[in-house]
């Protein structure tokens, strides 16, 4: 039977749908997988950016643990609460007290400060960063220990695929990060706190045994062939500690060593004036006088030149409370030698303040503590004696004199501004300008330590940039 005439013509549009169709899809398909290929593209070199920006994060970080300061200060005036000082105008000794010139502004941080680009390492493949903006939110309150000292904010941009001449084209890839981290302090370990810390190893000389505490040396500049330095039992007890400088709230950027203790409020109760010098026997504290917070405070006077004269065997000063610390201001100077000696029953502690503020100032040591060949100068009968049950503190630049005994002298002296002399062994701290040692002077390593018994010292310790707390990308 031959097909009906209504069928002519009709398989020929079928075949031709069918391979437009067929095109469509196959060029749909070539499509997509462009569309993929390039997504992925896209996905690979902003994942490259994003490495790139994130070295920049890393590198900036590696800088403000290096200078401390530096991460204290905004990159540009935009800061609340803002500054006078910023990366644009900072000076060498802001970010390095032992700079050669103080004054001048450090040329590496003028591409920063600009946002200028900066390259990652010697391979152009590996991209390019740079600064987009930092800023620092200081504390609110005075820092502790357990709180930060303030707030960063870095927002850094890393790109690939350049030109070679650096230009930029279609296929340059930018990715902008901001992170956030805490400024936080530093604290030194207990068993770290050094035996020996000198802010002058220039003027400072050893000839006495080898020392085996640690030494601190924070000669500005750091000297090329230090003092100090062969003068330890071994070589990983030397460290070259240079100063540091951070900007604290409500406070200078901090020099070499702490702040000497303010002196205590002169008002009762808890607060004697004593009327002569001492240079005789006497116990402190005397019958009827009453402690405030822990603290009986005494104001020794100096006619003369010594508010405390202990001078031959029967002048022994004698400090007999286990309850509460005992603490002298001396106008004056204070000696202890031929004989005389401070002694502290078991328990007691002592604090004694050497500010020599006679007017006019007199001249000589303003500490001496010379003991005998059976004695220290300073006597703990405690079974368990500790460094910082006695603790001497030198307001005043005259020098200190510790010698003429065998016999090992232990307590915490902080003099920051005189040269420290001894001849004999001494247990405990000795944190001064300058040191010298002879004969059978050494710093003894000195178990009992701790800074915490240092309650009058507030140690501000370099700061360290913590792990970012936020870390999120932004739209460039």
């Amino acid at each position: 039977m031959r097909p009906s005439n209504s069928d002519k013509g009709f398989v020929l549009p079928v075949v031709l749908a069918v391979g437009l169709i067929g095109i469509l899809i196959g060029i749909m398909a070539v499509m997509h997988s462009t569309q993929n290929r390039m997504t992925s593209l896209a996905q690979r070199e902003t994942s490259r950016s994003t490495a790139a920006a994130e070295a920049g994060i890393a590198k900036f970080q590696a800088l403000f643990n290096r200078y401390p300061a530096l991460a204290g200060y905004c990159s540009d005036t935009t800061c609340i609460p803002s500054s006078s000082i910023t990366w644009q105008t900072l000076a060498n000794q802001t970010l390095d007290a032992c700079a050669t010139n103080p004054t001048d502004r450090p040329s590496w941080i003028q591409p920063y400060a600009d946002g200028v680009w900066n390259n990652i390492s010697n391979n152009p493949a590996d991209g390019q960063y740079r600064l987009v903006k930092y800023t620092y939110e200081p504390a609110t309150s005075i820092p502790t220990d357990e709180t930060p000292l303030g707030n960063g904010r870095l927002i850094v941009e890393g790109r690939v695929n350049l030109n070679e001449d650096n230009s930029t084209s279609y296929r340059t890839s930018v990715t902008r990060l901001e992170v956030e981290f805490q400024i936080l302090q530093k604290a030194e370990e207990v068993g770290q706190f050094p035996g020996l810390w000198v802010s002058d190893s220039t003027t400072s000389t050893h000839s006495g045994s080898a020392i085996p505490a640690n030494v601190w040396d924070s000669t500005c500049p750091s000297p090329s062939a230090p003092a100090l330095k062969s003068k330890v039992q071994s070589p990983e007890l030397y460290v070259s500690k240079p100063r540091d400088v951070f900007p604290l709230p409500n406070r200078a950027p901090r020099s070499i060593f702490p702040d000497l203790p303010p002196p205590p409020n002169p008002s009762p109760p808890g607060y004697y004036d004593l009327s002569t010098p001492i240079n005789s026997s006497l116990t402190l504290p005397r019958s009827g006088d009453m402690p405030s917070n822990g603290f009986f405070v005494y104001q020794v006077p100096a006619p003369s030149d010594k508010s405390i004269d202990l001078s031959d065997s029967s002048s022994i000063l004698t400090i007999n409370d286990s309850a509460n610390t005992i603490v002298l201001n001396l106008q004056g100077k204070l000696n202890v030698s031929s004989g005389g000696k401070i002694l502290l029953t078991p328990g007691a502690k002592l604090i004694i303040n050497v500010h020599n503020a006679n007017t006019p100032p007199v001249d000589g040591d303003a500490i001496t503590l010379n003991g005998s060949s059976t004695a220290p100068a300073i006597v703990q009968e405690d079974s368990t004696p500790k460094s910082t049950n006695v603790q001497i503190y030198n307001y005043s630049d005259k020098n200190v004199s510790l010698g003429a005994a065998s016999q090992q002298l232990q307590l915490f002296l902080f003099a920051p501004n005189s040269t420290v002399s001894a001849s004999t062994p001494i247990k405990g701290k000795v944190w001064a300008k300058s040191w010298q040692g002879s004969g059978s002077a050494t710093i003894l390593t000195d178990d009992t330590f701790n800074p915490a018994d240092l309650t009058p010292i507030k140690f501000l310790w370099p700061p360290r940039v913590s792990l970012p707390t936020q870390w999120k990308r932004q739209d460039t």
